[in-house]
C-alpha cells in the first residue's frame, strides 16, 4: 500500500521522501512503521515493487434452507487481491470484492507475481468445513493466480467453520520474506 497524501482535495501518491542532512537534501531510501513489534516497510524509493499484506476477516453466512456458505481469499499474478463470500441476505448470492488495499504489491502489472512465492499455513481451525484450493504448508510460485476457499456443507442445522491462515510472500530469487498477514475465513449456517 503506497503512502498517499491529500493535496487540496486530490489524493496523490508519495514518490520520494527527503530529509535535510546539514543543509544537503538527501533521499530517504525507505520508510518503516512498527506493527505491534514487527517493522514493516511502507515506502521504498528504489524498489520496483514491494509486498504489503493486510490482515483480513472474510465471512459467509447462509440460513439452513440456503446453499453451502463459502469464504475465499485470492491472490492474483497481476498483483491484486480479492475476498469472496456468499450470503443469504435477500436470497443466495456470491460477492467478490477487491480487498481494502486492493493490491498485494505496490507495483501492480501483468506477471508481477512471477518474482514471488506464497506460503499459506493453517494456523487455527475451529468447527467444521473443508479448506480447498491451492497448497498449504509449502512455498508455491505466484506465477499463476492462487485461491483458498472454506466451504461448510449445509446440514440444515446451525454450524460454523473457521480457518485462520498465515499468508507469507517472499522474493523467489533471494528467498527473502517480504511480508505476512493473517486471513480469517469463516463460513456459517444459521
Amino acid at each position: 500500500m503506497p503512502i498517499s497524501y491529500n493535496d487540496g482535495g486530490t489524493w496523490r501518491e508519495l514518490i520520494d521522501v527527503y530529509y535535510n542532512d546539514g543543509g544537503t537534501w538527501r533521499t530517504l531510501d525507505a520508510v518503516y512503521y512498527n506493527d505491534e513489534g514487527t517493522w514493516r516497510k511502507v515506502h521504498d524509493s528504489g524498489a520496483g515493487s514491494m509486498v504489503l499484506l493486510d490482515n483480513q476477516n472474510i465471512s459467509a453466512t447462509q440460513n439452513t434452507a440456503q446453499s453451502d456458505p463459502i469464504s475465499a481469499y485470492h491472490l492474483f499474478n497481476d498483483g491484486h487481491a480479492e475476498e469472496e463470500f456468499n450470503t443469504a441476505v435477500g436470497g443466495p448470492s456470491t460477492s467478490t470484492f477487491n480487498l481494502p488495499s486492493n493490491w498485494w504489491t505496490t507495483n501492480p502489472q501483468a506477471s508481477v507475481g512471477d518474482d514471488y512465492e506464497v506460503q499459506v499455513t493453517v494456523s487455527a481451525t475451529n468447527g467444521i468445513g473443508t479448506l480447498s484450493g491451492d497448497a498449504t504448508g509449502a512455498w508455491i510460485p505466484l506465477t499463476t493466480d492462487r485461491s483458498w476457499t472454506l466451504t461448510v456443507t449445509n446440514p440444515g442445522a446451525s454450524v460454523t467453520g473457521e480457518r485462520t491462515l498465515l499468508v507469507e510472500i517472499r522474493d523467489s530469487a533471494t528467498m527473502t520474506l517480504q511480508d505476512s498477514c493473517l486471513v480469517n475465513l469463516s463460513s456459517e449456517v444459521l
